[in-house]
This record gives structure tokens, C-alpha cells and sequence, in this order.
């Protein structure tokens, strides 16, 4: 887990978000919000097993340095990808995508001492992102996998990770 965390924590960043994929010719500029279920909660995870403090700081710091890249202001919804070399974000609000946003920012939440300065900002992130999918959530009970796109199709795993995460959350 020590070597995971160093390897993790030596990657090149861009904004504070790793970049994942540093020496593939196609993707070395692109930052995936699939990266927040696992970079904070994992370094966040560790950091309560060997009670190591700087690990919170660098688990809270990835997760809210991806998302301040990819969630949009506006919807509170997390965009796919960052492309650091364009500035830009790919997009769609893809449903899968913001079930990882939602997750990782509860498990880092949920690790994450109250008292720790980024405390606040992850929670008032999560709730954002919340309260957003409620909002999207069809008649079915499902979410689209583009979900603002009411004629895309209802993506399957959805519920199962937006329940799970609204449900651990507001219990």
C-alpha cells in the first residue's frame, strides 16, 4: 500500500489532479473523474490505517483538485475528462462518471476527519452533486447515461451506485 501511495503521489499533476496515464502518446494530457473513487478514499484509507496526516491532506487534495476541474459550477454535475493541454472538458455528463464522483467523494468524506480544512468543501461538493442527480432521476427510478439527455438510454448501474451513495450519505 506504501508504494501504491508513493507511486500515486509521485505521478505529474495538473492543477493538483493526477495525470494517470503520464506515458501513453494519446492520454498523458487527460485527467478521468474515475480517479476520485479511488485516489482520495484509497490515500485517505491509509492514512487512517498508519495514522499519517499528510495522507489525508493528499487524498483531500486530489479530490477536490479533480473536483474543481470537472465539476461544472452551474449543474453541480462532473464532466468525463479534463484535457490539460486544451483546458477544456469533454462534454457530457456521463451517469457512470458522476456515480464515481459520488462515491469518492463520500468514502473520502467518510475517512476524512471533520476537522480537516477540506472537510467542508468535499461535503459541500457532494451535496451539490447530490442534489443534482436527484433532480435528474426518472419516473423508473433509473438515470440516463447521459443524464441530462433524457433520450439517451437508462444506464442499468446507476441505481445501484446512486442509491448506495445517497442512501450511506443522508442515513
Amino acid at each position: 500500500a506504501h508504494q501504491l501511495a508513493d507511486h500515486m503521489l509521485a505521478l505529474p499533476t495538473h492543477s493538483g489532479a493526477a495525470l494517470h496515464r503520464p506515458q501513453h502518446p494519446d492520454y498523458h494530457d487527460y485527467l478521468y473523474v474515475d480517479c476520485m473513487e479511488v485516489d482520495g478514499p484509497f490515500l485517505c484509507k491509509l492514512a487512517a490505517v498508519t495514522d499519517n496526516s499528510t495522507l489525508f491532506d493528499a487524498g483531500a487534495a486530489q479530490v477536490l483538485a479533480y473536483a474543481r476541474l470537472l465539476q461544472d459550477d452551474d449543474t453541480g454535475l462532473f464532466y468525463h475528462q479534463y484535457n490539460q493541454s486544451t483546458k477544456a472538458v469533454n462534454g457530457a455528463f456521463w451517469g457512470r462518471g458522476n456515480g464515481w464522483a459520488l462515491l469518492g467523494l463520500l468514502k473520502t468524506l467518510m475517512l476524512l476527519p471533520t476537522t480537516h480544512s477540506d472537510y467542508s468543501e468535499t461535503r459541500q461538493r457532494f451535496e451539490y452533486l447530490a442534489n443534482a442527480l436527484i433532480g435528474l432521476q426518472a419516473a423508473s427510478g433509473g438515470w440516463h447515461t447521459v443524464l441530462d439527455r433524457p433520450d439517451s438510454y437508462e444506464e442499468t448501474s446507476l441505481p445501484a451506485m446512486f442509491g448506495y451513495g445517497l442512501l450511506k450519505a443522508f442515513k
